[in-house]
């Protein structure tokens, strides 16, 4: 039933010609993001975003690439307000839009416990959706759900908040997710080793 209301919510995104606005999205935010990705490739030979535990002095190529120090900070310094105008440009498009889709899968379905209860399992769940890759902003407008945590900016996220969501279906909700049991890594990475022997 759950898998109806998804799938049913995904077919009101191309049914509202949400599919061709998303690509249109995708195209104008790599257009807005390429001074960043430019910067960030002469200065670190890759397009990948920093993690908090690197840095850009560490390598044995530093001394190559020291004459492009300061061109790909002038690159990264174009680029600095593309990612705060594409999140927001992201915030004011999508989130209307999985209103929609939602409504649309309680319409094709004609019962709206399968959305709801797709998206209480999600909010169930450790990471509510969230992904651990660099990389999630990307596509964060096709995910179903937001792809990172927004503590301070939740006004720019891309979709509305699950509690939001889940009350427009069904207004006596609580606001409580039931806890969905999941192994955590470890135990994961440790039972792969085992079948592997």
């Amino acid at each position: 039933m759950e898998l109806q209301g998804m799938i049913a919510h995904e077919f009101g995104h191309i049914l509202n010609g949400d599919t061709r606005l998303n690509m249109r999205l995708m195209t104008l935010a790599h257009g807005l993001f390429w001074p960043t990705m430019l910067g960030r490739t002469l200065l670190r030979e890759t397009a990948e975003s920093i993690d908090p535990d690197d840095s850009i002095a560490d390598e044995a190529r530093t001394a190559v690439r020291l004459p492009f120090i300061p061109v790909a900070l002038f690159f990264l310094l174009l680029g600095l307000p593309g990612l705060p105008l594409v999140r927001w440009l992201k915030s004011a498009i999508c989130r209307e839009r999985e209103w929609l889709a939602d409504a649309a899968a309680v319409q094709f379905t004609r019962n709206p416990t399968g959305i709801e209860g797709a998206l209480k399992k999600i909010g169930g769940s450790l990471k509510q959706g969230r992904l651990d890759t660099p990389y999630a902003e990307t596509a964060s407008h096709l995910y179903f759900v937001n792809s990172d945590f927004e503590a301070w900016f939740g006004f720019m996220s891309i979709h509305p908040p699950l509690t939001k969501r889940i009350l427009a279906i069904d207004p006596l909700f609580d606001g409580q997710f039931q806890h969905i049991k999941s192994l955590p890594r470890p135990e994961i990475e440790q039972a792969a080793a085992y079948d592997l022997r």
